[in-house]
């Protein structure tokens, strides 16, 4: 079930996949992680695959939850959504990503967090003098959040000894 969270003038969706679903996909991450690092003596380091490939391609598992992204957001906003890239995050202790924003109005976003770990900022996108307090989405296993490309966002400081994970992703919707 997906529900709509009102953040100022803004709607994001949440939902969630089973944990089942989760372990099964992070399974594929840590293999294709491990096969493709480059640095795999040191866990220190932030590892993305950020634009390489374009799709992540882990397995099935993983492709499925990106499958199941696509027909929630389509079945729930009633336009067809279609993933155009999705990478994977794993970031460890005294990392952040600082504040950035993906695209226009034609695009959507999405977070698909592996554990509990920290959470995501999202900040106010009317223009005023103070818009700079940011409103806390936390990291739930199994959460999904999907939002408008052009919000600004942010994760912050990590402070965790064991690495965050995440898979984000970028969504246009399609002409039908």
């Amino acid at each position: 079930m997906m529900t709509e969270i009102d953040l100022w003038s803004t709607r994001l969706y949440e939902f969630y996949f089973s944990e089942d679903q989760i372990d099964a996909s992070r399974l594929e991450l840590d293999a294709y992680r491990n096969k493709n690092s480059k640095n795999k003596q040191s866990p220190a380091l932030y590892y993305t695959t950020f634009n390489n490939p374009t799709i992540l391609d882990a397995g099935d598992a993983t492709s499925e939850l990106l499958s199941l992204v696509e027909w929630q957001i389509t079945k729930h906003t009633k336009q067809k959504w279609t993933i155009n890239s999705s990478w994977v995050n794993y970031v460890p202790k005294n990392n952040v990503h600082s504040m950035h924003r993906h695209g226009d109005d034609n695009m959507m976003c999405g977070i698909l967090y592996y554990d509990n770990i920290g959470g995501t900022d999202f900040y106010d996108p009317r223009v005023q003098i103070y818009n700079d307090v940011a409103q806390e989405i936390k990291s739930e296993k199994g959460k999904c959040i999907l939002f408008p490309g052009w919000l600004m966002h942010e994760m912050y400081p990590h402070n965790e000894e064991v690495e965050r994970v995440t898979l984000p992703f970028n969504m246009n919707r399609v002409e039908l």
